[in-house]
């Protein structure tokens, strides 16, 4: 009887700790939350431009790997990026007739990602993007 109160106590124990274990896992996305004053810059034909915007980072309601990217370039347009990490990933999409694609790293309180924008007319722009979390 000793022996089964024993199994059943360690069983116990180890249930208890898996459980802990993935319950207790951070959601790193919520790094990423939050409004961010954004400055940004690129090059089109040999002239540079550059320009500061509010960029709002919420997490997506349908992946648990996605944050959702509102104002982007100051346009009013959202898009999904995927997460791991620091890393920050902006898979191929569209956003008014534009194609956009990027990446990223979350280091502390400032994401500093990049952007690869195909304008209608097949014009090329490749964005620096510096946010600081407000």
């Amino acid at each position: 009887m000793k022996n089964f109160k024993i199994s059943v106590l360690m069983l116990s124990l180890c249930i208890a700790a898996a459980t802990g274990f993935t319950s207790c896992k951070k959601d790193v996305r919520g790094d990423y939350v939050g409004s961010y004053r954004t400055n940004y810059q690129f090059t089109v034909n040999g002239q540079d431009y550059s320009g500061t915007y509010t960029l709002t980072i919420v997490l997506s309601a349908t992946n648990d790997n996605d944050i959702i990217l509102n104002n982007i370039d100051n346009s009013g347009e959202s898009v999904r990026a995927t997460v791991n990490g620091n890393a920050m990933n902006i898979p191929q999409q569209s956003i008014k007739s534009i194609g956009i694609s990027g990446s990223g790293t979350l280091n502390g309180n400032v994401l500093n990602f990049f952007t690869q924008e195909t304008q209608t007319g097949g014009v090329t722009l490749n964005v620096t993007q510096t946010a600081t979390k407000q």
